[in-house]
């Protein structure tokens, strides 16, 4: 476990690109970072294509503009990883929708026997959601706007990444922003890697979901979402985590064609398939 951070401890702002939504049947093809500290100081940045063994989609072309042309010769993530691993280290993460970046970066990592790090991570959608209340939308095009930035590279890494950012610092400055906020801010928004899977944080009798990760076995579940509303799902599981003390469940969802956050409390029932 790494030592909690402080003040003067260097983020990172990452964002990637991929060749669809799901880590199981999906690539990264680009990392983009911006290393900074709370003040606002930018002290690096970290980019790259990296070539899928792949072709890239159309739809996921039209999302980001990355084509097959443009990645050709580009290095393979397993040249990036460990140059990119040097990048973050012992640093914070800062992504937006962190679940969607840290599961295709674990994924990759685990996949091509290089673990992704253990490290802290701040999720600027969850603070947006909090912070930024009155704010109707919270995707990132959709803040960027709202907090008058640039929005007209977004969709490519490191575009995204100085954006995130930038919601970080505007979401931080808002809670408070110096250094008398930044331990109650932690309590309230940062998490570790480290807790995310730890058997002491999952109710016994959804431990054969855990095994249902690591086994890429879809799962059938009852769940009720936020509305109270109750939908059958089907769903392949990637990770069990800890968000802000809540357990949930990270996979693809197969009725939304979408990876989802499933908060266990939540599930009403489950069946291995």
């Amino acid at each position: 476990m790494l030592n909690p951070p402080d003040f003067d401890t260097p983020l990172v702002a990452v964002d990637v690109e991929t060749t669809g939504l799901h880590p199981f049947t999906s690539e990264i093809i680009e990392v983009g970072a911006v290393k900074f500290l709370l003040n606002g100081d930018a002290l690096d940045e970290f980019e790259t294509l990296i070539k899928p063994l792949r072709p890239i989609p159309p739809s996921a072309t039209a999302i980001h503009g990355i084509h097959d042309d443009m990645v050709i010769n580009s290095p393979s993530w397993l040249d990036v990883a460990p140059e990119f691993y040097d990048f973050i280290k012992g640093a914070i993460l800062v992504a937006h929708n962190a679940m969607f970046d840290i599961s295709f970066l674990q994924f990759s990592g685990m996949i091509n026997n290089q673990p992704f790090p253990e490290t802290f991570v701040i999720d600027t959608l969850t603070m947006s959601r909090e912070i930024f209340a009155d704010f109707q939308k919270h995707s990132l095009i959709e803040l960027a706007y709202m907090l008058g930035m640039d929005t007209d590279s977004l969709h490519r890494a490191l575009a995204d990444a100085h954006v995130c950012k930038e919601i970080f610092r505007s979401a931080f400055g808002v809670f408070g922003g110096d250094n008398s906020h930044w331990h109650p801010f932690m309590e309230l928004y940062l998490f570790h890697t480290s807790d995310w899977q730890t058997p002491g944080n999952i109710p016994s009798e959804m431990m054969p979901i855990v095994n249902a990760c690591r086994h890429g076995t879809d799962i059938m579940v009852e769940y009720i979402d936020s509305r109270g509303a109750q939908t059958l799902r089907r769903v392949t599981p990637i990770q069990m985590l800890r968000i802000r003390q809540v357990p949930y469940l990270i996979g693809y969802c197969h009725l939304r064609n979408a990876l989802r956050n499933f908060r266990l409390d939540r599930i009403s029932s489950w069946q291995l398939l």
